[in-house]
């Protein structure tokens, strides 16, 4: 009676409102784990980001395995929690600054604080993978009992949205900046909820939640405000060098990091910074102040 109960309630979404829903949360959580991956190179090894990726997302399936029934309801259930985790990683990571460890001491690393710092990188972003494993799970089998069992068009809809947000991460970054892209998962993944019908008071919820966030995706100053809340306060950071009298001329993010360029308050020098981190001093007419390998390109151009 109970698998009758969870196949009608699955029964009665149509397949188009499903399927929309599962190609917009694989391309929404896989777009909210770039920007998470962008970010965290300011701060940490990027292995340590993907290890948690792979811990986490068993670990979330596992728990729909045994915790969650396959109906719409626990489905929409997920997506909450889902928003909920990614609300609070996106907080924390306003926190990594304080957590500057392992870049301030690249080569005289103490294991202990190292571990201790880890540790508290993984409490800051383990729960988003988990639940980005649970609601993956979770719709993975709504969409295979709906579907009338057909894997191969659920596995498409998962593969090609992730797909889909790797192609557009490579534009949006530069496009729109971190913050907004940030959002974006968030409007997205309401959006999934509000395409699975859940009842009224929930979609008057999320009808708020989603003008909310279109009003902070237009302010105009809010990439500005972000990294303002984000960036470090090291004596090789922007902020520093702006307590110095540097002003900055140019921002952008770039394929890999984060480029500042920000004026010396007396004369024509200009320091260079990627990921917040001061990489290079040049002056027209004398070049760079120092020579390196990673000179060889900007030399050329």
């Amino acid at each position: 009676m109970i698998a009758t109960e969870q196949l009608d309630s699955i029964e009665s979404l149509p397949s188009w409102r499903l399927g929309t829903a599962l190609f917009v949360l694989s391309f929404a959580t896989v777009l909210f784990t770039i920007a998470l991956f962008r970010l965290l190179t300011f701060f940490i090894m990027p292995s340590l980001f993907f290890d948690l990726l792979f811990i986490g997302f068993p670990l979330g399936a596992m728990l729909g395995a045994y915790l969650f029934k396959i109906t719409k309801a626990s489905f929409v259930k997920t997506l909450w929690g889902l928003q909920g985790t990614m609300l609070f990683s996106g907080l924390a990571m306003l926190a990594c600054k304080n957590f500057d460890y392992l870049r301030a001491h690249l080569f005289d690393v103490e294991l202990q604080r190292l571990f201790a710092q880890m540790l508290i990188f993984t409490g800051f972003f383990l729960p988003f993978f988990i639940a980005y494993g649970l609601s993956e799970y979770i719709g993975y089998q709504v969409g295979r009992r709906r579907l009338q069992g057909r894997m191969p068009v659920v596995y498409a809809l998962y593969l090609f949205g992730a797909a889909g947000a790797y192609l557009v991460a490579q534009y949006l970054f530069p496009l729109l900046g971190a913050a907004r892209v940030l959002l974006l998962p968030f409007l997205l993944v309401g959006s999934a909820c509000l395409t699975l019908r859940p009842h009224l008071p929930a979609r008057r919820l999320l009808l708020a939640q989603q003008v909310v966030l279109v009003i902070l995706l237009l302010l105009p100053q809010i990439e500005g405000g972000f990294l303002g809340l984000y960036k470090g306060s090291s004596l090789q950071s922007t902020h520093a060098y702006a307590e110095m009298g540097f002003e900055p001329v140019y921002q952008h993010w770039g394929r890999y990091s984060l480029i500042d360029v920000m004026k010396a308050p007396v004369g024509e020098t200009y320091a260079g910074f990627y990921n917040d981190i001061i990489q290079w001093w040049f002056t027209p007419g004398n070049g760079y102040f120092q020579h390196s390998l990673g000179m060889l390109p900007m030399e050329l151009v």
